[in-house]
């Protein structure tokens, strides 16, 4: 029997630190992780690949925040669509303008690794259960 395709999972986080900590809590449940630390990057993944989620900053380097991956997510057919959380530093302010069809989740640094980890994953199980 064949083993399952293990679910992927795209972390868009600027502070390597940060993104090597999330890729190591995800790995440790079994989930596939690419990072990229640019929106632009981000984007250029999504359209070559397929994600069970996405773990988006919303401050990034380089002229385009988060919000614009949200944006170019707004474009994706909703089948093909991942759920995103939301990482941020921000104020809440910021937060008024995402698009909470796509944003599932929005969760504040400093994150707590196990109830981030543990929210993607059970994220991860129902986009994939089509819920």
């Amino acid at each position: 029997m064949a083993d399952e395709p293990q679910s992927r999972v795209l972390v868009v986080e600027d502070d390597p630190v940060l993104a090597r900590a999330l890729r190591t809590v995800l790995e440790r449940r079994s989930l596939a992780v690419d990072w990229c630390s640019h929106a632009e990057d981000a984007m250029l993944e999504l359209a070559h690949k397929r994600y069970s989620a996405v773990i988006l900053d919303i401050i990034l380097p380089g002229g385009s925040s988060g919000l614009y991956v949200v944006s170019y997510l707004h474009n994706v057919p909703k089948e093909r669509r991942p759920p995103v959380v939301v990482i941020t530093g921000s104020d809440t302010d910021v937060l008024r303008k995402i698009d909470r069809s796509i944003v599932k989740t929005v969760l504040f640094k400093p994150l707590q690794l196990d109830v981030f980890a543990t929210s993607v994953e059970a994220m991860v199980r129902a986009h994939e259960d089509g819920h």
